[in-house]
């Protein structure tokens, strides 16, 4: 398997962030290997946002 960008990925996030909220999870995980550091988190901030409907 290989790491790539989380919208690029077989994961359903939508679902993930359900699942997370519904279980009470309150934590922080960091999603980055194809980006620099700050690039990455950059990145996928943006794009979590955009998948929670977050402007």
């Amino acid at each position: 398997m290989e790491w790539v960008l989380v919208e690029k990925g077989v994961v359903d996030w939508t679902q993930v962030f359900f699942d997370v909220k519904a279980v009470g999870y309150d934590g922080i995980e960091d999603f980055k290997r194809s980006k620099g550091t700050k690039e990455s988190i950059k990145h996928n901030i943006d794009t979590v946002k955009h998948l929670k409907g977050v402007k």
